[in-house]
Parts: structure tokens; sequence; C-alpha cells
């Protein structure tokens, strides 16, 4: 049986603040960790999907014979565990729309890819420039402001693919533009505009970021000299025959105690958040002992162990000969496993099985374990 006690970093933090002056301290002693990374700007052109939408061109025959290739994407099990079809009435209007969006798309991206084409340099060299090309076919472009690779560009309806195809842009007339780049409802063709090289940043344009790392630095800092004070003072206060209980009387931290539990099977870590870290400590102490002081992913923990019985030898002595020939096979078997994997390779063989056998191996000598 174990009592505890936790010091947790969301009910610490509140109490912590810091000021201008920390801040700019931290920003002075931190600063590559506050660079602004290289950034770009693009031009970009968009074939719209929508733009290129046309319902009415999905002829009826054309759904129904689409719809029964596919039926297996418009059937369902019912309540009856049957296999049903849902009716073509049913499905009409979506199955159409997704038809003429697939349409759709690979006319945009042939627009775009046209657009690319006209961009390419002729024999002579001569090419139009990426305004004078989207002016001829009536498209406007746009400028974005400027974005790192792990950013997503403002204005265009992309993710970071749009980002990464746009820092593999260089300024050549041949490497400037991109392909077409599928964003969630258009078609992109990128151009380089401009590049900035990574820089440190001035304090005020990031002040907001340096404010939050020197505020988590000293609650992490705060908290650590905190929880290191009150368990110092506990584990005096133990020694000197005080109950544990009684040594956190007035801290304003709350004592749990867990019901009584073996090391094999632990605790609920609902119940006791991050009791697993305190159960390990109970390997190393006895009953009447303190656990060492032990930092979790939110803040720190340690406990006094109540009571602790030791495991019974008995069953120890019983499962012992059966635990050494189970040890003993698995080992004889993991060998020759590798052994045959090393034949295969040797030889130039792949295993394309998607569960290798040593893995279900140990599935089945683990079944078989507990078997006896």
């Amino acid at each position: 049986m174990l009592s505890y006690v936790s010091l947790s970093r969301e009910e610490f933090a509140p109490g912590i603040q810091v000021s201008e002056e920390d801040a700019q301290a931290y920003f002075e002693g931190h600063r590559e960790a506050f660079q602004i990374p290289e950034q770009m700007r693009v031009k970009a052109v968009a074939f719209p999907i929508e733009n290129f939408m046309d319902e009415s061109a999905c002829a009826e025959e054309v759904l129904r014979e689409y719809y029964a290739e596919h039926i297996e994407d418009f059937t369902v099990r019912d309540d009856d565990d049957q296999l049903t079809a849902t009716p073509f009435e049913e499905v009409a209007d979506r199955l159409r729309r997704d038809l003429a969006w697939q349409t759709a798309l690979v006319q945009a991206e042939d627009k775009a890819s046209d657009f690319e084409v006209s961009l390419v340099s002729d024999r002579q060299g001569h090419a139009p420039t990426f305004e004078d090309a989207a002016h001829a076919l009536g498209l406007p472009v746009c400028t974005s402001d400027y974005f790192a690779a792990q950013e997503t560009i403002a204005g265009l309806a992309g993710g970071l693919e749009l980002s990464r195809a746009a820092f593999e842009l260089r300024p050549t007339p041949d490497d400037y533009f991109s392909r077409p780049l599928l964003g969630a409802d258009a078609y992109y063709i990128l151009a380089y505009a401009d590049r900035r090289a990574a820089r440190l940043a001035d304090y005020q344009e990031v002040r907001e970021e340096v404010l939050q790392a020197a505020l988590q630095t000293r609650i992490t800092e705060q908290l650590h000299q905190t929880a290191a004070r009150v368990y110092e003072a506990v584990a005096a206060a133990v020694e000197q025959g005080t109950s544990f209980q009684q040594a956190l009387a007035g801290s304003g931290l709350e004592v749990f105690t867990s019901e009584p539990f073996s090391i094999r099977a632990g605790l609920d870590e609902e119940e006791f958040a991050h009791i697993e870290a305190l159960i390990r400590q109970v390997l190393q102490h006895n009953a009447g002992e303190l656990t060492d002081l032990v930092a979790v992913t939110d803040g720190y923990m340690f406990g006094y162990v109540e009571s602790c019985v030791p495991a019974s030898h008995t069953l120890l002595n019983a499962v012992r000969d059966d635990l050494a020939r189970y040890l003993l096979r698995r080992r004889e078997t993991l060998v020759f496993i590798d052994w045959q994997e090393y034949l295969l390779a040797a030889a130039g063989f792949e295993d394309l099985a998607a569960q290798t056998s040593a893995a279900r191996f140990a599935e089945e000598s683990d079944e078989d374990y507990d078997a006896d």
C-alpha cells in the first residue's frame, strides 16, 4: 500500500510571472532559439476546380454504368446482417456531383499544365513573363506574404506541400515556376518572387514567444526547487518519526493512499495518475520508507510505502521449472528463426508477409506459456 503526493505544473503555474526585464534577459541568453527561418514569397495563378464543374454533362446512362461497376461501394449491411445495395435513385445526385468533380479535376490540371508550358522558353530563349502569360488568359496573379517552409501559404487553399514546392523554386528562366500543384479546391502554378535568408530576430519581433518561453522556464525551475524543498522537509520529518500525512500537513498538498496492490497488477492509471512511476520505486524500498522524488510529465511525485509484503517464494518455486523451460524453448526457437531468415536474406529472398515469423512465434509462445 502506498501514500503519495504530486506537485503538478498546472496547479503551480498560475502563481508564476515574468517581467519584461526577465524576458529580455532570457532573450539575450537564448537568441539562437528565436531565429527567424528562411522565408520566401511567391506569385500564384489559380485554376479553381469549381470553374470546370458541369453536372449536366454526366448523362444518366453513364451514372448507372458507374453505379453498376462499383456496386460494392453502395452496399451496406442491414439490421439482419444482410448485404443491401442503396438504390440508385438515392445516390444519383451525389454520384453525379462526384463524377463531375473528377472530370473537373482533370480539366483544371490540363489548363494548369497548358499554362506551365506557356512559360517555357522557346529555342531562341524567349518566354513571356509570369504576369504576361497570366494576362493573356485573363487570369489574376496574386503575390503571397513571406512564409517559411513549415508554414502554409496565406491566401492559397493548400497545405505544406505547396510550401515545400515553393522552396524548390529557383530564380532561373527554367526553374522559377512550378508544375501544377493540387490544393484543396484548385490547381496552382507558383512562381518565385523573393527569398530572405534566415536571421536572428529582434526582441520585439518575437516578444510574445520570448515571454512564453521565459515563463515556462521559470515555472520549470521553481517547480523543481519547490518539489525538492518539500521532499527534503518531509524526508527529515519522517526520519524523526513523524507520519507521512502529518509531515505534509499545512503544505496544501493532497495525500492520496492506494488500496493494496501487487507489482504485477499495478493500479488504475485513470484513478491514480502517473502511479506507475512510483510503483517502480516500491521495488527499491521497504515498508516505512520514502520513495525518491520522481519527475513525471506534468510535475513531480513522491510517496511513502505504508506496507509491503514480500513475494511468495513457494509460488516462485512452483513455477520456476515451467518458466525455465519456456525461456529455453523461446531462446532456441528465436535463434532457429534468425538462422532461417539469414539463409533467406543471403539467397536474395525477401519476406513480404505482413507479420514476420519472429513476431508470430512471440505471440504463439506467449499463448503456450499462458496455457502451461
